[in-house]
């Protein structure tokens, strides 16, 4: 959550290249938009934690976790490890749309660990109207994969990426 906070009102060149992706979209070789990776979020993340945490216990693209490969995973101790699945969207997005999308993945990882994960989503549509404050793009979602499973609390945060700068934010016209 402090990640979320923190890279939420930061400007695009808060940490240099490192948050860039929070600010303008790329351009492609012809001129076009292009988007940003996920991989520019997870990577931020994993440094992020890297500096507040016990050395050590942050890894990024841990393989052969509930038969995949997470994106960062805190293991303060042996037998317990927390996973964040990171996400980039670049079309409009609903709670719904989130859950759908990404819960399933995300609430695996959680099988021979603690039922608690995190979600965290880079999202690149369109903010040219602006984007929801902080405290909207944070929920908590309740889920078991079966019926006698304890459900699992996935937390579900969604960060606006290559947004415009505030003076480029147009109200749409009716």
């Amino acid at each position: 959550m402090r990640f979320l906070y923190d890279r939420f009102d930061a400007q695009a060149d808060y940490y240099g290249t490192r948050t860039e992706y929070l600010g303008p979209a790329p351009k492609k070789n012809d001129g076009t938009t292009d988007y940003w990776d996920e991989k520019r979020v997870q990577d931020d993340l994993h440094q992020h934690l890297a500096g507040i945490l016990t050395p050590a216990t942050i890894q990024r693209e841990l393989i052969d976790v509930a038969s995949g490969r997470t994106d960062v995973t805190y293991t303060p101790e042996p037998g317990s490890r927390f996973v964040a699945e990171v996400k980039r969207r670049t079309t409009k997005w609903t709670r719904d749309s989130i859950e759908k999308s990404y819960l399933a993945q995300a609430a695996n990882y959680t099988a021979t660990g603690p039922p608690f994960g995190l979600l965290l989503v880079g999202d690149h549509s369109s903010h040219a109207a602006g984007y929801p404050s902080v405290q909207d793009n944070v929920w908590i979602i309740r889920h078991a994969r079966s019926a006698t499973e304890i459900p699992r609390l996935i937390v579900a945060g969604i960060l606006p990426i290559g947004r415009p700068t505030p003076s480029a934010l147009r109200i749409p016209r009716p």
